[in-house]
């Protein structure tokens, strides 16, 4: 009886090692949290880390269509750090550094803001709107280094008590490839229409930014 006991009990035994029919869909649940992991982690936290993701994974793909010009994610990015190398050496030490933005809807807008990414600036866009001291007043309220302007706009800056101006041909520098900011800092002022009464800025950091 003992030995016939040892015998049956052998099957199972060795029905121990038989895989579990569940293996497979564990391993799998398993694997996707851990990519899903992986792509939370590698969540851009800033607009610098947005630019700098998107031009590593797709370099040569098209970001800007204008005109008959066409510019990469890749060329962005490389344009941007240049914008990023000037707003770092006109910025001065000790102040916002806020930097005011006259201009129409042009490609160096764009390098504007993506260069501020990335130097941890942040961009005044003022009212077009505006003329004269109502300039003025929203230029100095907002504590701008320097404003950039285009041909366009530059005219009604002069005369005015503002700070240096910049013209749009002037935004490139050496480079930028210091420390970035972080999630909670300061990206953007925005003025509003002022319909009803002075245009506010309205306050937007890097994580509103993303979240929008």
């Amino acid at each position: 009886m003992v030995a016939r006991a040892a015998r049956q009990s052998r099957p199972h035994g060795r029905g121990r090692n038989v895989r579990d029919p569940e293996e497979p869909a564990c391993r799998a649940r398993a694997r996707s949290a851990a990519r899903t992991e992986s792509a939370v982690t590698a969540e851009p936290k800033t607009v610098a880390d947005l630019i700098t993701s998107r031009a590593r994974e797709h370099a040569d793909k098209p970001f800007l269509l204008f005109g008959s010009g066409r510019i990469t994610y890749g060329e962005y990015l490389e344009r941007c750090a240049r914008v990023a190398g000037m707003m770092r050496a006109r910025l001065p030490e000790g102040k916002p550094p806020h930097v005011g933005v006259l201009m129409g809807n042009s490609p160096e807008f764009l390098y504007l803001i993506g260069g501020a990414a990335l130097a941890g600036a942040v961009i005044v866009g003022i009212n077009a709107t505006r003329r004269g001291a109502e300039i003025e007043r929203d230029v100095n309220h907002t504590d701008c280094a320097f404003v950039v302007a285009d041909g366009l706009y530059r005219q009604f800056l002069t005369d005015l008590d503002v700070p240096p101006m910049v013209g749009s041909e002037q935004i490139y520098g050496e480079p930028y490839e210091g420390p970035g900011p972080v999630a909670e800092d300061l990206f953007l002022l925005v003025f509003t229409s002022g319909t009803s009464g002075a245009p506010k800025a309205v306050r937007c950091s890097h994580t509103r930014m993303l979240g929008t």
